[in-house]
C-alpha cells in the first residue's frame, strides 16, 4: 500500500507499530499507511502530515490508529485511543476523528 502520511517534528519518544509488528522508534519522515498505529510516549510529540494538506499534533500520552476509509470518497478516518489524549486537527478535506466517547467530524475545505 502506498503511504498516505508521514511524521514530522518528531520529539521522543515517539513509535509507530505496522500491522502484527512490533513498536518501532519513529524518526523525522516516517513513512505511515493506513492501519497504522502511531503512540507519543511521556514528553514524545509529532507531527503526522498527511497527502492532502491535512496535518494532526499528537502530544504525550496519546495513541492513534490510521483507517482506511470504505470508500475513496469517504473523509480520511483517525482513531484515538486513551482517556487522556490531546490531538490538535488541521484539516484539509474531511476528516473523521473516532474515540472511545465519540466521533467527531471536520469538513475541511478542498484544495
Amino acid at each position: 500500500a502506498l503511504p498516505v502520511a508521514w511524521l514530522r517534528q518528531v520529539k521522543p519518544t515517539v513509535q509507530v507499530r505496522s500491522g502484527d509488528k512490533s513498536w518501532q522508534n519513529a524518526r523525522e519522515r516516517t513513512r505511515l499507511r493506513f492501519g497504522d498505529h502511531v503512540r507519543a510516549g511521556q514528553n514524545g510529540k509529532t507531527v503526522i502530515q498527511f497527502n492532502n494538506g491535512t496535518y494532526f499534533v499528537l502530544r504525550s500520552g496519546t495513541q492513534m490508529q490510521l483507517v482506511s476509509p470504505a470508500t475513496s470518497n469517504r473523509p480520511l478516518v483517525v482513531r484515538v485511543f486513551g482517556a487522556l489524549s490531546e490531538v490538535f486537527v488541521h484539516a484539509r478535506g474531511g476528516v473523521e476523528i473516532r474515540t472511545a466517547a465519540g466521533t467527531a467530524a471536520v469538513r475541511g475545505t478542498q484544495y
